[in-house]
């Protein structure tokens, strides 16, 4: 039978004088403490993310991510398909479009990342952006970039989740090939609608991008 997760840290008076941990000691005692809760370790940790993710979704993401690589379990570093929900970077990609990731390791400026920025009062937001410049500072590998605003950002390598290779637009012919075998064309509505909410309910409306996700829209509608 699992027992409840609760693990309180020592406060200084608990500690009648004693130094205070040090956070590897502090790092060992959660570690104990989830063992402690069941012999199926992987069933607790994925029950700690889980409640970690309402508020921290891209820290138990990145968190993944960093003990895979350094570990050598490569599963999603080779590259990866994803399908837009947005505009992508001056409109490399429009919504619905299918886009190839590939590693990051290999950066040029010029390309486009999709990564993890910080945010100045906490947490994290998922933004495609331009590398301008790669650097190594302290130790730490950096990118320097801009987002279609031209806004800049300097973003840790570890942060970085892949750079487009190749972008499958919208109704071409590789794009029915696989879209069947990813995701079904109501959800791809709900995708367009969505979309067309952001991007209409603007201050500044796009009327280009508006009228391409009508278009979108109408073709996917015609063929229900």
């Amino acid at each position: 039978m699992e027992k409840e997760f609760s693990l309180v840290l020592p406060t200084a008076d608990d500690l009648s004088g004693e130094p205070a941990p040090t956070k590897d000691e502090v790092y060992a005692k959660i570690a104990k403490e989830i063992e402690a809760v069941s012999p199926v370790v992987a069933d607790t940790l994925t029950k700690v993310f889980a409640a970690l993710n309402s508020k921290s979704r891209w820290h138990v993401y990145l968190a993944t991510k960093k003990w895979s690589a350094l570990h050598g379990v490569r599963l999603m570093d080779s590259g990866y398909i994803g399908l837009t929900h947005e505009f992508v970077h001056e409109d490399i990609a429009k919504p619905c479009d299918i886009i190839l990731y590939g590693t990051p390791e290999l950066l040029q400026s010029g390309e486009i990342i999709v990564s993890a920025i910080p945010l100045e009062q906490g947490g994290l937001k998922v933004l495609h952006h331009k590398v301008l410049s790669v650097g190594v500072q302290g130790g730490t590998a950096f990118v320097n970039t801009e987002d279609e605003n031209k806004k800049q950002f300097t973003v840790p390598h570890d942060f970085i989740f892949g750079k487009i290779l190749r972008v499958i637009e919208f109704e071409d012919k590789e794009w029915h090939e696989l879209i069947g075998k990813l995701i079904n064309e109501a959800t791809l509505v709900a995708y367009l609608e969505k979309a067309l909410a952001k991007y209409s309910g603007s201050k500044t409306p796009n009327k280009a991008r508006v009228d391409e996700i009508n278009r979108r829209l109408a073709i996917l509608k015609g063929r229900a």
